[in-house]
């Protein structure tokens, strides 16, 4: 009787070290003649995704064959995108609450303003940290400056700049 390919197999979600995305895998279970299991990638699909909820969902609809895993619960980053137009030179801030100061029930917030200075206006563009963090993996912004981890201040703040993609061009005024 022959086994089927995915008869051992299982779904799991990864993340990407390089650029912070989700991406469904199948594993697959080689015994070894010593008894001990070891689990084995066998696939890792392409597409990424900001949200795990979205990767959880693509790798279940891509192997059917394969018991599902069960959806997380739904977050910010289901809603983000990948593709965030921002204007260049426009300055990111990531405020991370001071967990010993405010606990664990203030949310991490980015503000987006229309170019390099605190006093700039601020743009209603929505950010959330994955998405920010994909972007600097991705060198569409830069980490400029960082208030550090100050026990006085109840956030730290954490500057990004956007800075030109390689093909767009700057426009002197």
């Amino acid at each position: 009787m022959v086994k089927s390919y995915l008869a051992n197999a299982e779904l799991a979600v990864v993340e990407s070290t390089e650029t912070g995305l989700f991406h469904g895998a199948v594993y697959r279970n080689h015994p070894t003649p010593s008894g001990s299991d070891r689990w084995l990638l066998s696939v890792t699909m392409n597409q990424g995704f900001l949200s795990l909820r979205k990767a959880t969902i693509a790798v279940n609809e891509a192997f059917p064959e394969i018991a599902p895993l069960e959806p997380p619960a739904i977050s910010d980053d289901d809603a983000c995108s990948m593709d965030v137009s921002l204007p260049i030179g426009a300055l990111l801030t990531w405020l991370t609450p001071n967990k010993k100061r405010l606990g664990d029930s203030e949310p991490q917030i980015v503000e987006v303003r229309q170019y390099d200075a605190i006093d700039a206006p601020l743009l209603d563009i929505t950010i959330t940290p994955r998405q920010l963090m994909y972007m600097e993996r991705t060198k569409q912004v830069v980490h400029e400056s960082s208030s550090g981890d100050d026990p006085e201040l109840n956030y730290r703040y954490d500057h990004y700049l956007v800075i030109p993609k390689i093909g767009d061009s700057i426009l002197a005024g």
